[in-house]
């Protein structure tokens, strides 16, 4: 019982830190940004617990992420849980196997993550609705993955040491 005692605040702790990148994500004027660009930090936040958890607890983690971007966003519901449950998913998979745990990594996964949710928000929503032309929306794309690469230390060392101080525990 002790062991799994460590194991439960460890997601307690992630669940915390999930919240607070939420909260800043979707509070009018708390979200980061530079020039106008807005940082998304969510998707590097499941990427950082992916290298550090593993496929499952990173699926997890990201079904649940995706829910509180579903509660919050509008949008085809399912969305967000499916896709960051999916991704959590891999990237945990390729993290385990192919990689390791350092900022480089999750900035490799976390990039791939938004470049995909971008492509296929302007794929299914900007183009068919608004007729934004390809360019505009690679440009803002590419801005906005930069200042969330900027962002992204301020998530990767509280998982960091959320993970390491958990594992000193056990």
């Amino acid at each position: 019982m002790s062991h799994s005692r460590p194991e439960m605040f460890k997601w307690v702790a992630y669940a915390f830190l999930l919240l607070a990148v939420h909260i800043l994500e979707t509070t009018a004027g708390l979200r980061p940004g530079f020039f106008g660009y807005t940082a998304y930090l969510m998707p590097f936040l499941v990427a950082f617990v992916a290298l550090f958890e593993g496929r499952f607890g990173a699926g997890c983690f990201g079904f649940f992420a995706g829910l509180l971007l579903d509660l919050s966003n509008v949008g085809p519901e399912g969305l967000w849980p499916a896709y960051y449950l999916l991704f959590g998913a891999l990237s945990g998979y390729f993290a385990l196997k192919y990689f390791r745990s350092t900022l480089a990594a999750g900035l490799i996964f976390g990039t791939a993550a938004l470049v995909v949710a971008f492509f296929f928000q302007y794929v299914f929503y900007f183009f068919p609705v608004y007729g934004i032309p390809a360019l505009f929306s690679a440009k803002t794309l590419f801005s906005e993955l930069l200042v969330s690469m900027v962002f992204s230390p301020f998530v990767y060392f509280p998982v960091r040491y959320i993970n390491r101080h958990f594992a000193e525990m056990n």
